[in-house]
């Protein structure tokens, strides 16, 4: 950009000669794109002008995240670009620097014009530039694409999202406005509220004059100050899972909360303070939890004169990002920083921990764990390193019991306290969001409830599992499981077991999609006929084939001490459902896995059939395996034989399975 002044004959009544003088044209005018000159708007110096800055902010061509940040500064004498992305991007950029872009639309519209080069002003905006339209701007683009390596998109029909920021600024010489954080501006993080019509936190500033020269403040001059935030956000509820749904600015200035303001825009936008102060306090509230703008203050001092304040410890500064957000990704950079995922995009999805699990990822972006949820009515967010899992449970009580083991077992991050309405009908937890928020999948949470319990047999039920939790309409657990049971391990030894706990944690890693060891076991009948005179034992495969004699099976029963259960006992004289475990089905695999099955009456030997109801029963798993092998009652070689063996093929190794993703599966 040239400094541009015009020469103008100037004719002085006192001496009566001629002379020139540079006078600076103080008109400016913006254009909207045209065919040729995609950014044609015209700015010509003010030859007094102190600095003169202009940012751009260039949004890449199908895709979401900041590619390029340029900024060109001019002093009167020379000028610098900064792009701290790619060398690329910046030579591309310094060329649209010099020109001001205005929105797409609305074609024959002409902005035109004054102002006073003795003040300061600022101008912001948004244009979108289609790259087919002129192949100069397209090689910029592809240029821009290839800089940023795999992964970057520039084709004909995309789009360059440019936003914009010009800012004249002729400051007095001897007075500056600062504006001083309150609290640790750089660490300072927007909070959510449950309803939206309350503020979540709020960040406070005070603006002051200083005089240059002395670095105090100044006794001869007082100003009123203008606050005005733009590019505020205005996502859809206060978080990702809100009952609130309102798209107001997600960063308003409060009139209750700014006593030195006489005046407050309605939107809460802006606001101008009482007049001949020295300094003033300024609250800016947060309604969203990944809120986000920018704020400029100017100083309008007693002498007409105006001063665009800078944060403290800045030379110079009128885009204050709130947050404190440098990369201006939108993401507060202390929580990028503590989070370890600083140069990241707001787009990914790559949690890793816990590290078994094979699918990284919990279906939710860095920036949507980052925006946060409301649990029981508390904002908080999520870390983007560990898997979430989301439950709303409707029976209390015991059931955080279960909830616990589960997310002991798991490694999870569990949050189990959502009310009905933070994890509405649709169960999906992200679902607060504008069109363009970085997102990936809907990912939807857990609905827990109880049932009264008339079948014996049926204790919980995953309705919808095994699968992630998109597929599992909800989960099912009987109101009156024991807490406990005691089982007969072996003759004259019994083991008490925590059961309500395993029972609940086997129903939630259902909708994790993790299955059970096999799914083989089967229902058989047991029942004494005569033949020959004797009472013999025989099984049917259903109860309906017990009044059928050619149907059954002659058996011999027996204990695993040895014992023969003998068809004389008077439990035969009916027909028996008998639970029958079968190798490789739900019983067999790591004995002390909460995914394996304990109901199991009988079992299969080679030639001799096994009962479990007398003598010996069945463990009750309490971990998570990390292997398919058999274990405890079903180790290969145990005496007199291993009950069902290995897990199936593809099964076991439960602690591998866990998937909380519902991108896949």
């Amino acid at each position: 950009m040239m400094k541009e002044v015009t020469r103008r004959t100037v004719t002085d009544p006192g001496n009566k000669k001629r002379k020139t003088k540079d006078i600076a044209d103080s008109s400016w005018t913006y254009r909207f794109p045209r065919e040729n000159h995609p950014f044609p708007a015209r700015v010509i110096l003010h030859k007094k002008a102190k600095t003169f800055r202009i940012e751009i902010n260039a949004v890449g061509p199908e895709i979401p995240e900041l590619i390029g940040h340029t900024t060109l500064s001019m002093d009167g004498k020379s000028r610098s670009i900064d792009s701290p992305i790619a060398s690329t991007i910046g030579m591309a950029l310094s060329m649209i620097a010099q020109t001001a872009a205005i929105p797409q639309g609305d074609s024959d519209k002409r902005l035109t014009g004054k102002f006073d080069p003795e003040k300061p002003f600022a101008v912001s905006g948004m244009a979108v530039y289609n790259a087919s339209e002129i192949p100069s701007f397209k090689m910029m683009l592809d240029g821009m694409a290839q800089s940023l390596g795999p992964g970057a998109v520039a084709n004909g029909d995309g789009k360059l999202h440019v936003s914009y920021t010009l800012a004249w600024n002729c400051e007095p010489s001897d007075i500056e406005a600062v504006i001083v954080p309150k609290a640790d501006y750089e660490s300072w993080l927007p909070a959510a509220s449950k309803s939206g019509s309350d503020p979540g936190n709020a960040i406070l500033f005070e603006v002051k004059l200083i005089d240059k020269k002395t670095g105090k403040e100044p006794k001869d001059y007082t100003a009123y100050f203008q606050c005005d935030l733009s590019d505020v956000s205005k996502e859809p509820g206060t978080c990702m899972n809100s009952p609130s749904k309102g798209t107001e600015p997600d960063l308003k200035i409060l009139p209750t909360d700014n006593p030195d303001m006489e005046t407050v825009s309605s939107d809460g936008q802006s606001a101008t303070s009482k007049k001949k102060l020295k300094k003033c306090a300024l609250s800016v509230s947060s309604f969203d939890g990944a809120a986000y703008g920018r704020m400029k203050i100017v100083a309008h001092l007693n002498d007409g004169r105006a001063v665009l304040a800078h944060l403290e410890g800045k030379s110079e500064g009128m885009n204050i990002t709130l947050p404190f957000d440098e990369d201006e990704n939108h993401i507060a950079d202390a929580w990028e920083d503590a989070k370890g995922v600083k140069g990241k995009a707001p787009s990914v999805d790559d949690d890793t921990e816990p590290f078994r699990d094979r699918n990284n990822g919990d279906g939710l972006t860095i920036w949507e764990e980052y925006r946060g949820f409301l649990e029981d009515g508390t904002h908080f967010r999520t870390d983007p390193r560990k898997k979430d899992l989301f439950i709303c449970d409707q029976i209390g009580g015991r059931s955080k019991k279960g909830i616990n083991r589960f997310a002991a077992l798991t490694k999870l991050d569990v949050h189990h306290k959502l009310t009905v309405d933070e994890l509405d009908y649709t169960r999906i937890i992200n679902r607060n969001r504008s069109k363009g928020a970085p997102h990936v999948v809907d990912q939807h949470g857990l609905l827990i409830e109880k049932f009264d319990r008339k079948d014996e047999d049926y204790i919980g039920w995953t309705v919808g599992g095994p699968g992630t939790p998109k597929s599992i309409d909800r989960i099912v657990l009987a109101h009156n499981i024991p807490d406990t049971v005691t089982r007969t391990i072996s003759k004259g030894t019994t083991k008490t077991y925590d059961y309500y706990s395993p029972t609940a944690a086997h129903e939630l890693l259902h909708a994790c999609n993790v299955w059970h060891h096999g799914e083989r076991d089967t229902i058989v009948y047991w029942k004494v006929k005569e033949v020959d005179g004797k009472k013999k034992l025989f099984e049917y495969e259903n109860e309906a084939d017990c009044s059928k004699p050619e149907k059954g099976y002659l058996m011999w029963v027996y204990t695993e001490a040895q014992e023969r259960i003998l068809p004389e006992h008077s439990l035969w004289a009916t027909p028996q459902p008998i639970y029958r475990g079968k190798d490789q089905g739900q019983h067999s695999g790591d004995e002390d896995c909460v995914m394996r099955y304990d109901c199991s009456e009988s079992y299969y030997g080679y030639t001799t059939h096994f009962w479990l109801s007398l003598q010996d029963e069945e463990p009750v798993g309490q971990g998570l395996c990390v292997g398919s092998s058999g274990t405890g009652v079903n180790k290969a070689g145990r005496k007199p034989y291993s009950r069902y063996g290995d897990a199936d093929a593809g099964k076991g190794a439960c602690a591998d399975q866990i998937c909380v993703n519902d991108l896949y599966h």
